[in-house]
């Protein structure tokens, strides 16, 4: 399910990435905090416009109500977003990082995501484009 998820994510298939939240969503970021499915596809929608943001998996953990996460996150930046949540990004810039994500459950729904920043990789071998998987 939760890598299913993530290549909706990845193809930016916000039509059916909104069915994995409940409607009372709650997406806490460092810089931002949308509320409900609309907030948060809003909030991807706008950001989108300016990067192509990709998502790999580096460490996943699935309990009974909670799946935790170590996402790898390559942002390609489109156009220039100089209200970029980490640093201002210029057209044709990539920036890479991994954050820790907790996802709580209702069911089989996310009813709260909580992002928090781990590390920014400026040189790291492992810096290559993430491929969407389906």
């Amino acid at each position: 399910m939760f890598r299913h998820y993530i290549a909706l994510f990845n193809a930016r298939d916000y039509e059916r990435l909104i069915t994995f939240y409940t409607e009372d969503v709650e997406l806490e970021l460092p810089a931002s905090s949308p509320r409900g499915r609309e907030g948060i596809r809003r909030y991807y929608s706008d950001l989108h416009r300016f990067v192509r943001e990709r998502l790999r998996i580096d460490f996943l953990l699935v309990g009974r109500d909670r799946i935790a996460t170590e996402l790898y996150t390559e942002f390609r930046c489109l156009h220039d977003l100089p209200t970029f949540s980490f640093k201002p990004l210029v057209a044709g810039e990539v920036f890479r990082c991994t954050n820790f994500v907790h996802y709580d459950l209702v069911g089989d729904r996310f009813r709260r995501i909580r992002v928090a920043r781990y590390k920014v990789h400026e040189a790291d071998p492992r810096a290559r484009p993430v491929a969407a998987r389906a």
